[in-house]
């Protein structure tokens, strides 16, 4: 799974929780084109993205990630509302979260026969 968080201490902490849960992590992405880089040469089965990374919105990756029916969660300090239209449907954590929500939201989108 590919972790897209531009805060650094945040991501840190996300890799801790998700490899102590026994999750193989890539990552973390900090930046747009970090995260474009690391879709391109890594194989993954889900990933979590913050909404912003900087100034830059992650919707053109989860554009790819839909495409190519890889499952994805947004994280974000924003309301659902804030998404566009086309995404508001994807599984999502307010920021701030804990361990069992990230697990938690791994844990089904991982899920043997989940529907993407």
């Amino acid at each position: 799974m590919v972790i897209v968080e531009d805060e650094p201490m945040l991501a840190f902490v996300f890799k801790i929780i998700l490899e102590e849960a026994g999750v193989q992590v890539v990552g973390p992405a900090n930046s747009l084109r970090s995260a474009f880089t690391l879709f391109e040469s890594t194989e993954f089965d889900c990933a979590i993205m913050d909404v912003r990374l900087n100034n830059e919105t992650v919707f053109t990756l989860a554009e790819q990630l839909r495409d190519k029916e890889i499952p994805f969660a947004f994280i974000t300090g924003n309301s659902f509302k804030t998404l566009p239209a086309e995404f508001r449907h994807q599984p999502m954590l307010l920021k701030p979260v804990n361990s069992s929500q990230i697990v938690s939201i791994i844990a089904d989108m991982t899920k043997p026969g989940r529907q993407t």
